[in-house]
């Protein structure tokens, strides 16, 4: 179920930091301070990774969901890019707001999806 703008300014952390989903792999953790902050959750190159989209309430839940939805699409043409290219190419960098990047190959995202089509 996705969250609505009046569930994020009322959920509180406890002791511990707390995600609550938004689908797709988009997270809203709250931490014991008290900051909310956007993560999306993904896998590359087989690993689980942690990409920052901002902190509410400077970047909203709109913003945050556009924000995920634009590095969604840019990871799928990086994939699908290597996914038609069998060599070795050169690093490629994505960048995630300016500051944010993810090297890796697109020999490597072409084995995760190579690895992920032969497992349904």
């Amino acid at each position: 179920m996705s969250l609505t703008d009046t569930q994020i300014r009322k959920a509180r952390a406890a002791d511990k930091p707390v995600k609550l989903s938004d689908g797709g792999g988009q997270q809203l953790h709250l931490m014991p301070t008290g900051a909310k902050l956007w993560r999306w959750a993904c896998r590359l190159d087989g690993r689980q990774k942690l990409m920052a989209l901002g902190a509410y309430p400077e970047t909203t839940l709109a913003e945050a969901r556009q924000q995920h939805a634009a590095v969604r699409r840019l990871l799928a043409q990086v994939e699908l890019r290597a996914a038609m290219s069998h060599r070795e190419c050169a690093p490629q960098e994505i960048t995630i707001l300016a500051t944010r990047r993810i090297k890796t190959t697109p020999a490597a995202l072409a084995a995760e999806a190579r690895r992920r089509s032969a497992h349904p």
